[in-house]
């Protein structure tokens, strides 16, 4: 007895014990505007799925797929995609779905469309629908507060994969492919509004079993008659794309003498028109509303509606439109790009205003582009320092002329020998400010002048001066500036310095 059912065991057919795999695409969110994603419902179909003890694929590997073959739209996925969860990551069935909600009055109102499609021959072998409005389950569950829509999620899944049977090998049967049909090619899978595409269908027929038989290709209410080539016996049908953007699936009807004709999904294109939303954030330190350069302006471009790039180009022109400094790339866009106030030689550029643009292009060629204006200001801080006698004092007058806040400053007033006998700093520009000096045997001061505005631009200056002071003489009399008194014994350094912190 045992011998018997252990040989049993051993002649039983592999196939029927291995597990159904079954991908999880994400679940467009109709609600959130093109291309939307419902994260949550995602995740609640798979672990409903992953309860029926079924192989359920990884999110990170659909992911990886998702990326690997630049698959960007939700709720649908063209045939030869399908195909190719079947061939790469042995997936038995794909589920795609889309969500449709209402949550921001009252009764919520939550919908869920889900396809299980088989993937060896992209055949649509199960679908259903579900909508659910709170009002309706108030009355039995109570429904109430903030976790209203949660538990809408978790019933309508539930609802919507009711029907979906135990065991998904039961979905299998014959492979939906028409007899003699070798291949099918499809293509261009996104176009622009009115551009070509086309649909070979490649048979393996002998010449008498060609005869008399035609195709015609099923597309956008639409019915395109494909053309005969007896160079590779395939069938070619050309046709303009939809006016309008969407998706829009491709059957094909293959018609034989003495055969029932039959229909065949082969996939779909995409028609997309619209330019790429973009805009462009710049971060740094602002004047006057205007961001201006400090050290380097940061870059970061943002697609509103996230799709494939296909190329770029980011350029800084100055105010006569000249590019002084530029970049271009293919496929994906950098999440950030940087500037360090260089033209492309190298060079510093000169002060003033310059725009940056952003240009993106996607698959199809259209263009999208952003642009914001910044300011280049590399001038030392304009602070004017005055010296004058009155009453047997030194008066010290400081003052800040410039436009830009000050980070901060400080001055000193040293005598001959370098003692310090005056020091003032603050974090305000100084405005009119006197400082008065006790008189001093010998008439040699000097001050020293640190300054950085907010921008980075430093300045340093340190001045050496014969100040007339009490028992000496003065030809000049009265007020007058340092930098111009005893010219023959002054010493003017005066440097900018561009730095990033004091």
């Amino acid at each position: 007895m045992l011998l018997v059912a252990a040989t049993l065991l051993l002649v039983s057919p592999a196939v029927h014990s291995r597990q159904s795999r079954i991908a999880v695409l994400p679940m467009e969110d109709l609600s959130r505007g093109g291309n939307g994603l419902n994260y949550g419902v995602t995740q609640l179909v798979r672990d409903n799925l992953a309860s029926r003890d079924l192989a359920v694929l990884g999110r990170d590997e659909v992911l990886a797929f998702m990326v690997k073959n630049r698959v960007r739209w939700l709720g649908h996925l063209g045939s030869r995609y399908i195909r190719r969860l079947h061939d790469d990551l042995g997936v038995d069935y794909a589920l795609l779905g889309s969500v449709n909600q209402r949550r921001d009055t009252k009764p919520y109102v939550l919908g869920l469309t889900l396809q299980l499609i088989r993937t060896e021959d992209a055949r649509l072998v199960w679908a259903h629908s579900v909508e659910l409005c709170d009002a309706d389950e108030i009355g039995l569950l109570g429904l109430a507060g903030s976790q209203d829509l949660q538990e809408m999620e978790r019933l309508v899944v539930g609802k919507a994969l009711q029907g979906l049977a135990a065991d998904l090998r039961q979905y299998g049967g014959p492979l939906d492919i028409q007899e003699g049909v070798e291949s099918v090619f499809l293509g261009p899978e996104i176009v622009r509004p009115g551009e070509e595409v086309s649909c070979r269908i490649t048979l393996s027929l002998s010449a008498s079993q060609l005869y008399n038989t035609t195709v015609s290709v099923f597309v956008d209410e639409r019915i395109v008659e494909a053309r005969y080539s007896s160079v590779d016996n395939s069938f070619q049908a050309v046709w303009n794309a939809a006016p309008a953007d969407g998706h829009y699936p491709v059957q094909v009807a293959i018609s034989r003498p003495g055969q029932l004709d039959k229909e065949v999904l082969v996939g779909g294109y995409q028609v997309d028109g619209l330019a790429p939303s973009l805009a462009l954030q710049v971060k740094g330190q602002e004047l006057n509303g205007v961001v201006v350069l400090r050290k380097k302006i940061d870059m970061i471009p943002l697609l509103k509606n996230p799709e494939p790039i296909s190329r770029w180009r980011m350029s800084v022109r100055d105010e006569e439109g000249l590019v002084v400094m530029g970049d271009d790339g293919r496929a994906g866009l950098p999440g950030r790009f940087s500037w360090w106030g260089q033209a492309k030689s190298g060079a510093l550029v000169p002060d003033g205003f310059y725009t940056i643009e952003l240009e993106v292009w996607d698959r199809v060629g259209n263009k999208g582009a952003a642009r914001q204006t910044i300011q280049v200001i590399r001038q030392e801080p304009e602070m004017q320092v005055a010296l004058n006698e009155q009453d047997d004092k030194v008066v010290v007058h400081l003052n800040y002329a410039g436009q830009i806040p000050l980070d901060y400053w400080r001055l000193e007033i040293r005598d001959k020998e370098g003692g310090l006998i005056s020091e003032s700093s603050g974090t305000e520009a100084p405005e009119g400010l006197e400082l008065a000096l006790a008189a001093m045997p010998s008439g040699k001061i000097s001050y020293h002048l640190y300054a950085q505005d907010m921008l980075g631009n430093r300045l340093l200056r340190q001045v050496d001066a014969m100040v007339p002071l009490a028992g000496e003489a003065s030809d000049e009399g009265g007020d007058f500036l340092a930098e111009a008194v005893a010219e023959e014994r002054s010493k003017v350094m005066a440097r900018q310095v561009w730095t990033e912190d004091f």
